[in-house]
């Protein structure tokens, strides 16, 4: 707290946190997660968590595969 960071959170607009995991017990409970784990030399898998919303995750997920 003592960084400042709720003034981030209560902002309008987008904040991306590098390394959340380090900070989550800070992270508001609706806080978007996007996580990225390499699978192969040159892959990353690419996982997003919307805390109360998996709509916006399947449809995401739709439009990403071109059947939204």
């Amino acid at each position: 707290e003592a960084l400042g960071a709720s003034d981030y959170w209560e902002a309008v607009g987008v904040c991306l946190v590098e390394w959340a995991d380090l900070v989550s017990e800070h992270l508001p409970p609706d806080a978007w997660i996007i996580r990225l784990e390499p699978t192969a030399e040159s892959r990353r898998r690419l996982t997003l968590t919307v805390p109360g919303r998996p709509d916006i995750v399947r449809q995401l997920a739709d439009s990403l595969a071109g059947r939204g």
